[in-house]
């Protein structure tokens, strides 16, 4: 994807960021030297579109706030790995349910969300179907960091082997739908019309939320799987609710898809203002 957006999208020459010191690098080494290259990329075509490279494992990325791009959405291209290996085109926003900082992020720590703007993406790529047919195009529960960012995070991924990761056209295609989605952000949904949700449930491809993310007016914000179920708490159902640039109104819970935390949940969602919805 990222070869593909700096050969076709008409980025100008790449530069490396002045504020290297704030960005971790030493001001007295020479940036393109350092271990921690970061390349900024302005658009010519689109004014609210750029790119940032960098070298580190996007996931392990931290002081993202050092980047200085406010009111901005952060969307991350990158590989998607699975074991089954099926081929997936698939978006997700982030968190971190338990202790584990393995994959990056703050423990007990959910990144911002924005909605709206998934929701957009995912109804556009689903729009290309005929011409991906052999990928599930879905959305994953929301895990991994980054966390701490005070922009929202979008991860947006090919997946799941090596084959996919190197078709050129697949990329084409994901980026295109993209650039269009954010040149079209906000102007095709009227934001008031649409009921903002956080999920409980599912897998962690959670069927039932992307179904109503490309069939209704809903769209999520963070969601817990099944397997973290085990981890929210007044605390971390907050977090799900609040970190959301778009105001959630909505608690959708896959009431068969709980395992066996479901009768905790349940009785913790009673103490709620909102009353969850069942699917």
């Amino acid at each position: 994807m990222l070869n593909y957006l700096e050969n076709e999208v008409e980025f100008e020459d790449s530069f490396y960021l002045d504020n290297q010191a704030k960005l971790g690098i030493d001001k007295n080494q020479d940036a393109k030297n350092s271990d921690s290259r970061i390349r900024f990329l302005k658009c010519k075509k689109y004014n609210n579109l750029n790119l940032v490279v960098t070298d580190e494992e996007l996931i392990h990325i931290k002081n993202i706030n050092k980047f200085e791009f406010p009111n901005n959405v952060l969307i991350f291209l990158s590989k998607h790995a699975s074991k089954s290996k099926i081929p997936a085109l698939t978006s997700h926003f982030t968190g971190n349910f338990s202790a584990d900082k393995s994959l990056g992020g703050e423990a007990f720590e959910m990144g911002i969300a924005y909605p709206s703007f998934q929701k957009e993406y995912m109804k556009n790529l689903f729009s290309m179907k005929d011409s991906l047919p052999k990928y599930d195009l879905t959305i994953e529960s929301s895990h991994h960091g980054p966390t701490s960012s005070s922009n929202p995070i979008l991860f947006i991924e090919i997946g799941s082997s090596e084959e996919e990761w190197n078709n050129k056209e697949t990329a084409k295609l994901v980026c295109d739908c993209l650039v269009h989605t954010i040149q079209n952000a906000n102007k095709k949904a009227n934001i008031e019309e649409l009921e903002i949700a956080i999920g409980l449930g599912g897998n962690h491809y959670p069927q039932k939320f992307n179904s109503l993310i490309l069939s209704s007016n809903v769209a999520f914000a963070s969601i817990a799987s099944k397997h973290n179920l085990r981890f929210i708490n007044n605390e971390m159902l907050n977090q799900m609710w609040e970190k959301s640039i778009e105001k959630v109104t909505s608690i959708y819970v896959d009431k068969k898809g709980m395992g066996g935390e479901k009768n905790r949940i349940l009785s913790l969602l009673r103490t709620h203002e909102l009353e969850p919805k069942y699917i």
